[in-house]
């Protein structure tokens, strides 16, 4: 029986998202703020956080190494290559499709509706303040809402591995490719000798 439930509701939130996954939202206001910007002839690229590739300097350098190599016409197949703390935009020029997303690990948290996307989950609420009890009660009962829902009924968090589209004011959720990854002792320390190594590229300028 307990399996029958788990299955039961693993299928309820695989519907709920790709419910949410499948809409387009229209007339999208982006409150979001970013800190930095890179630009060049194919993208601009705005994010705010802790962002780098591994053996690079954090920050620009990071950034401008995903925009600007050899690979770079195909930008969204190597975003996956971004590490640290951090919420993306890249605009394309060329097919004018804007692109938003967070860290791999889902540690920065950005909010949405039918018509804004935000950093703050208060910008939102404050205008559409309708309460889910439901949500309320897992909230409580929790202290966080599960499936990248909130305690309102129409605002959600962006997942780890969702990304959202905007063309002409039009917004769509998709998948976010993150390839699997075996995290053995190996990858482990090539990890860290990369962070130490953006980590210490910055000191130096300091």
């Amino acid at each position: 029986m307990m399996i029958f439930l788990i299955l039961y509701i693993f299928l309820n939130l695989q519907i709920e998202l790709y419910l949410y996954n499948s809409c387009m939202y229209k007339n999208i206001n982006n409150n979001l703020k970013f800190e930095d910007i890179f630009d060049n002839s194919l993208y601009t690229i705005k994010w705010r956080g802790f962002v780098f590739i591994s053996d690079f300097k954090n920050g620009r350098d990071s950034v401008e190494h995903l925009a600007n190599n050899e690979c770079s016409r195909n930008i969204l197949s190597r975003i996956h290559e971004l590490k640290g703390h951090y919420v993306m935009q890249i605009f394309v020029k060329d097919s004018g499709l804007t692109y938003i997303f967070t860290d791999n690990a889902g540690l920065y948290t950005i909010y949405y509706d039918k018509g804004r996307i935000s950093n703050s989950f208060i910008d939102i609420a404050e205008t559409r303040n309708n309460l889910d009890t439901v949500n309320l009660a897992e909230f409580i009962s929790f202290g966080k809402n599960f499936n990248n829902r909130t305690y309102t009924d129409n605002i959600r968090s962006l997942s780890y591995n969702e990304i959202i589209i905007i063309k002409k004011e039009e917004m769509t959720i998709k998948r976010k490719f993150i390839p699997f990854q075996n995290f053995d002792m190996d990858y482990i320390f090539r990890f860290m000798e990369g962070m130490e190594k953006s980590l210490s590229q910055k000191n130096k300028d300091l």
